[in-house]
This record gives C-alpha cells, sequence and structure tokens, in this order.
C-alpha cells in the first residue's frame, strides 16, 4: 500500500492536505471526481492541480505526468 501511494502523487497530495473531505473543499470538486483522479494518479485540469500543488507543496508539474 505504501508503495501504491509513493508512486501515486495525487494521492499523496490528498493525505498531506488531509485527506479527501478536505481536499475535496479546496478543490471544490465531488468525491465521486477526486477519487477517480486519485485512482488514474494524475489531476487532469490545470485549475484544481495548481490548487492542490499549492495545499499539497508538491510541484503541480507532478500532478500532470
Amino acid at each position: 500500500m505504501l508503495e501504491d501511494l509513493e508512486a501515486n502523487v495525487a494521492a499523496q497530495a490528498v493525505e498531506k492536505v488531509g485527506g479527501i473531505i478536505e481536499a475535496c473543499a479546496i478543490l471544490k470538486v465531488s468525491n465521486r471526481t477526486l477519487a477517480r483522479w486519485m485512482q488514474r494518479g494524475r489531476i487532469p485540469l490545470l485549475e484544481p492541480a495548481l490548487k492542490l500543488a499549492e495545499a499539497s507543496g508538491i510541484p503541480v508539474q507532478r500532478f500532470t505526468r
């Protein structure tokens, strides 16, 4: 499980901001949308990627692969 989290930058960022509920509030997206992005391991839209990068301290480039 830890290996999966290390490879999944979206999941790392969500953990850094305090979890799914907090991340959804920051990004103004539904749990389902965020769960889909976490499953894919990336944030496909620029605005949410920028918000999550700022909140988590992870460079935005890592979200877009």
